[in-house]
């Protein structure tokens, strides 16, 4: 990854998207499986925590096997395409989908 200089006020703007679009309240707990020097991650994970004062939950290292359990324990999820991938390979031939309801 390569270094950007984000301004503040760009910060600002993707918390406030990111916070109203998924209409994240107090007491929400968001899980970012992200890095935080991931733009996603770090602009609309811990900013948009921030900005709705809500819980962000990480993981001290990404497991594939682990993320739909932990997921399943928050309120939201953050989410970038190479998730998905990563989340299917992990899974056993044989899983079968299970109702989350």
């Amino acid at each position: 990854p390569k270094a950007a200089k984000v301004a503040h006020v760009r910060c600002w703007a993707a918390a406030t998207a990111c916070s109203t679009l998924c209409r994240l309240r107090t007491g929400d707990a968001v899980y970012n499986p992200l890095p935080l020097f991931h733009a996603t991650g770090g602009l609309l994970g811990v900013w948009g925590s921030i900005r709705a004062r809500a819980t962000l939950v990480l993981r001290r290292k990404f497991s594939a096997r682990a993320f739909v359990a932990d997921a399943a324990q928050c309120d939201g999820c953050l989410y970038v395409g190479e998730v998905c991938r990563f989340v299917v390979d992990a899974a056993p031939p044989d899983a079968a989908p299970t109702d989350s309801s």
